[in-house]
């Protein structure tokens, strides 16, 4: 193709029980976007990196992958950032809130500490000080197991689980303002693309699972 970026992709619609196929040919600057048998200019974006731009860089980047792993990273930050912005307004870290949702999501069984730092988004090495902290608010209840008195149990207590009540409807309007630019078929094949990038990283792990596409921000 000589150097030109081309993705083909075809998604399929029903609608009043007719299936109609969009095909997006995309070719650098160029491209069609064909429906049914109609016809419509796409327009793409300029070549210019608009991520150069953001991080005051003047070179450009080594390669595609180098691009999109700087990507990646500086939306991460970006998202991670204005979700921060909602989640601290009830007094605790995004990585705390991850905590307490998890500790939801295990209802009264409650996890032990190692499991709940395995099904963080980001890997937290101190963990247990996280714990304490949420402990000392009276968010987190930590017990002895029974029978095995070694393993430690964390649950979530009921002031924790208000603390959720009140930042749930934030939180989920923050994460629709975080991506409103994207349609409902560009959020499916954004979330299948970082999904394989995890899966292939995972790969690559010993000893570590993939993540779950479903482990995100209020997942």
């Amino acid at each position: 193709m000589n150097g030109a970026v081309h993705v083909l992709a075809c998604l399929t619609r029903i609608h009043d029980e007719a299936t109609f196929i969009d095909c997006i040919s995309l070719t650098n600057n160029d491209s069609t976007r064909i429906t049914g048998s109609s016809t419509e200019p796409f327009l793409m974006p300029t070549k210019t990196s608009a991520l150069r731009d953001e991080i005051k860089q003047t070179r450009p980047f080594n390669s595609p992958s180098s691009e999109a792993v700087v990507s990646i990273l500086r939306t991460a930050a970006v998202v991670q950032r204005h979700i921060s912005q909602v989640v601290e307004a009830g007094g605790i870290t995004v990585q705390q809130y991850n905590v307490l949702r998890i500790l939801r999501g295990a209802a009264s069984v409650g996890l032990p500490t190692l499991a709940i730092r395995d099904r963080m988004i980001e890997e937290a090495a101190g963990i247990t000080r996280l714990l304490d902290k949420l402990e000392t608010a009276g968010f987190v209840l930590r017990e002895r197991s029974t029978p095995d008195r070694r393993q430690v149990l964390c649950q979530i207590t009921p002031a924790g689980l208000r603390l959720l009540t009140q930042l749930d409807e934030p939180v989920d309007a923050a994460n629709e303002r975080a991506i409103a630019m994207l349609d409902d078929a560009e959020k499916s094949v954004l979330v299948e693309l970082l999904g394989a990038v995890r899966a292939g990283l995972a790969s690559t792990r010993p000893g570590r699972a993939a993540l779950s596409p479903a482990r995100i921000i209020g997942g």
